[in-house]
């Protein structure tokens, strides 16, 4: 996990020193390194993300000058200020901590005591290991993910280093932000690589709340997760784990988009891939809900049996012999029947519901569902007829999220 302001209050050699003054919202920030402010003129140096440490040598008896330092730093996008007191300042300024509050920018406290080399080498040496580690477990998790390689036995053995099990049942979670760049110009701080660790540490702490460790990984706007899960209990798992992320995200980031799509949970590691297309699947499904921002690929309904079935260009054909005579007519003579009919049918025949989506008279309505029984040749008002009508224009949905082409033609 990366180390933000956050996780160096946690720190094992810090923590019964370090004090949180102000500041809670940035405890996500992520830290890249540490920097000690000697003078006002080093902060045009900063490159944001450092954790800058002050001694207050450079005030004299004006602690005052502590707030404009805290809103530099913030305009620079630096992760947090710790004060070092007891010598050079005794107390921090009121006034500071109500601004680093306001900023949402970290202010923490250090005792003068504490020698600043250690704790600096503490925290810098924590975040080597740590990139370090996310480096290697996101390489692992698109090995076993993405690769035609199957060194099984080794990525167990290189998970286990790191301190991961992957000999249990495991599923993998997909989460797209397609907005993820635009948000961070807008609204983060310090842009997108720490709208990244922001993530990465939200949805880290939700499974460390409840005692799982996951493989993690990066592939562009895509946050995967490889998550230890259960199999008897899988489906609640899977729906706990998704509310959580949707609340903390939708509370920590407001504004920003996403969706969650969940593969099933499998025992065996060599599995996990099946789990990630699944997972990409239910994504997929999950933009299309309305009524939540995730899908779980269990709850999939006939598309679990479509994505299980080899044999593609059958389930064209179907498609092709069950709508393909209202696809031609469309065609030819620039009509909306197809729609229509599709309309109709996923609104369960409502007439309401369907004049008011597609914005036309009830008439109309009545006259194209005519129409749409002459071209087709079957009565809507036959039970296997709409049976298969409803898998076509499934199967039409399910090739649109594989990127396949279905020929319109009357085959």
């Amino acid at each position: 996990m990366s180390i933000t302001c956050g996780s160096v209050l946690n720190m094992p050699e810090l923590k019964k020193d370090i004090i949180l003054l102000a500041g809670s919202r940035g405890l996500s920030n992520a830290i890249r390194w540490t920097h000690v402010l000697e003078s006002m003129e080093a902060i045009q140096f900063l490159v944001g993300n450092e954790l800058a440490f002050l001694t207050g040598i450079m005030f004299g008896d004006d602690t005052d000058q502590l707030v404009p330092v805290i809103e530099q730093l913030a305009g620079k996008h630096v992760a947090g200020l710790v004060v070092n007191t007891g010598k050079f300042i005794d107390k921090v300024p009121q006034k500071a901590i109500e601004r680093a509050n306001q900023l949402g920018f970290p202010l923490l406290e250090l005792p003068w005591a504490v020698r600043l080399v250690d704790v600096t080498k503490w925290i810098c040496t924590a975040i080597v290991e740590s990139g370090m580690e996310e480096s290697s477990i996101s390489y692992l998790l698109e090995k076993i993910l993405l690769s035609d390689e199957n060194h099984y036995a080794d990525y167990l053995y290189s998970a286990e280093f790191y301190g991961y099990d992957l000999s249990g049942p495991m599923g993998i979670v997909n989460i797209e932000f397609p907005d993820l760049q635009s948000y961070a110009d807008k609204t983060e701080r310090v842009g997108y690589i720490n709208c990244q660790h922001k993530i990465r540490y939200l949805i880290g702490n939700i499974l460390a709340q409840r005692s799982q460790k996951a493989l993690t990984m990066w592939k562009g706007n895509h946050f995967v997760l490889a998550v230890p899960m259960g199999a008897a209990h899988e489906l609640e798992q899977a729906e706990a784990i998704a509310v959580a992320v949707c609340k903390e995200v939708r509370q920590k980031m407001e504004g920003m988009d996403f969706c969650i799509g969940l593969g099933s949970c499998y025992g065996q590691i060599e599995q996990l891939k099946k789990s990630y297309s699944e997972a990409q699947l239910a994504l997929k499904l999950a933009k299309d809900n309305p009524e939540k921002p995730y899908m779980i690929y269990r709850n999939a309904g006939i598309f679990k049996f479509l994505n299980k079935v080899t044999d593609k260009s059958a389930m064209a054909d179907f498609y092709m012999e069950t709508l393909g005579p209202l696809l031609r007519y469309d065609e030819e003579n620039n009509t909306k029947f197809t729609e229509t009919l599709q309309v109709f049918l996923e609104d369960g025949e409502n007439t309401a519901r369907t004049i008011q989506r597609l914005f036309i008279h009830r008439n109309t309505l009545q006259y194209r569902l005519h129409r749409i029984e002459e071209i087709l040749q079957q009565s809507l008002k036959d039970a296997e007829v709409k049976i298969s009508l409803q898998i076509a224009f499934k199967i039409q949905r399910f090739f649109s999220y594989e990127g396949m082409p279905l020929e319109k033609k009357d085959i």
